[in-house]
C-alpha cells in the first residue's frame, strides 16, 4: 500500500493475488469507504479526513479461498 503516509485518501494497493475488495475503516470500527476490485493492482480515492484508519485487503487465494490482510492507513 502506497503512499503511507496519504493525503486525503488517495493511495494504491498492489498484491501478488487479485484484489476482490478494500475496506476502509476509521478508529471505531465504521467502514467509511467500501470497494470491489479484480485486479493484481487497486487504486483508491476516499476522500479521507486526517487520522489513522485500518484497511482490510481481501484476496483470492487458491480455490475458493480468502486471503485477508490488515494495513495501518496514515493520512495526513
Amino acid at each position: 500500500m502506497f503512499p503511507n503516509p496519504s493525503s486525503n485518501g488517495h493511495f494504491s494497493v498492489v498484491a501478488e493475488k487479485y484484489i476482490e475488495q478494500v475496506e476502509v475503516m476509521n478508529q471505531n470500527g465504521v467502514i467509511v469507504f467500501s470497494g470491489n476490485f479484480n485486479s493484481k493492482n487497486a487504486t483508491l480515492n476516499a476522500n479521507l479526513s486526517t487520522g489513522l484508519y485500518l484497511v482490510k485487503v481481501t484476496l483470492r487465494g487458491p480455490g475458493n479461498a480468502k486471503l485477508i490482510s490488515l494495513l495501518k492507513l496514515v493520512i495526513q
